[in-house]
Protein backbone atom coordinates (compact mmCIF):
# COMPACT_ATOMS: atom_id res chain seq x y z
CA UNK A 1 0.00 0.00 0.00
CA UNK A 2 1.37 3.52 -1.28
CA UNK A 3 -0.21 5.52 1.94
CA UNK A 4 2.95 3.63 4.06
CA UNK A 5 5.75 4.42 2.25
CA UNK A 6 8.00 7.07 3.04
CA UNK A 7 6.88 10.69 0.74
CA UNK A 8 3.78 9.28 -0.49
CA UNK A 9 0.14 11.30 1.03
CA UNK A 10 2.41 13.10 3.50
CA UNK A 11 -0.44 15.72 4.13
CA UNK A 12 -2.83 13.46 4.52
CA UNK A 13 -0.30 11.80 7.41
CA UNK A 14 0.57 14.61 8.87
CA UNK A 15 -3.46 15.72 9.37
CA UNK A 16 -4.03 12.39 10.84
CA UNK A 17 -1.37 13.20 13.43
CA UNK A 18 -2.35 16.82 13.70
CA UNK A 19 -5.79 15.90 14.82
CA UNK A 20 -4.42 13.08 17.25
CA UNK A 21 -2.06 15.78 18.87
CA UNK A 22 -5.35 18.24 18.89
CA UNK A 23 -6.65 15.10 20.54
CA UNK A 24 -3.98 14.83 23.14
CA UNK A 25 -3.63 18.47 23.96
CA UNK A 26 -7.93 18.65 24.94
CA UNK A 27 -7.09 15.25 26.73
CA UNK A 28 -4.58 16.46 28.84
CA UNK A 29 -6.30 19.43 29.38
CA UNK A 30 -9.14 17.81 30.86
CA UNK A 31 -7.36 15.23 32.61
CA UNK A 32 -5.39 18.27 34.32
CA UNK A 33 -8.27 20.28 35.09
CA UNK A 34 -10.18 17.38 36.70
CA UNK A 35 -7.02 15.98 38.72
CA UNK A 36 -7.08 20.03 40.45
CA UNK A 37 -10.46 19.80 41.27
CA UNK A 38 -10.66 15.87 42.33
CA UNK A 39 -7.14 15.14 43.36
CA UNK A 40 -7.38 11.54 42.04
CA UNK A 41 -3.88 9.84 41.45
CA UNK A 42 -5.35 8.26 38.32
CA UNK A 43 -6.11 11.53 36.65
CA UNK A 44 -2.51 12.45 37.53
CA UNK A 45 -1.17 9.65 35.60
CA UNK A 46 -3.81 10.34 32.77
CA UNK A 47 -1.70 13.75 32.34
CA UNK A 48 1.83 12.06 32.17
CA UNK A 49 0.44 10.29 29.68
CA UNK A 50 -1.40 11.98 27.44
CA UNK A 51 1.83 14.82 27.89
CA UNK A 52 4.46 12.12 26.61
CA UNK A 53 1.65 11.52 23.51
CA UNK A 54 1.11 15.06 22.43
CA UNK A 55 5.16 15.20 22.32
CA UNK A 56 5.15 12.12 20.08
CA UNK A 57 2.47 13.28 17.76
CA UNK A 58 3.86 17.02 17.36
CA UNK A 59 7.19 15.11 16.37
CA UNK A 60 5.28 13.37 13.91
CA UNK A 61 3.31 16.08 12.57
CA UNK A 62 7.03 17.90 11.82
CA UNK A 63 8.21 14.61 10.21
CA UNK A 64 5.32 14.77 7.67
CA UNK A 65 5.64 18.42 7.32
CA UNK A 66 8.93 18.02 6.08
CA UNK A 67 10.11 19.79 9.27
CA UNK A 68 12.79 19.17 11.62
CA UNK A 69 10.43 18.61 15.03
Amino acid sequence: MRLFEPGCYEPLKAGFHGTMLGLAVLFTGYNAVAFWLRGNRHLARNVAIYSALVLIEWKQVQTHRGGDG
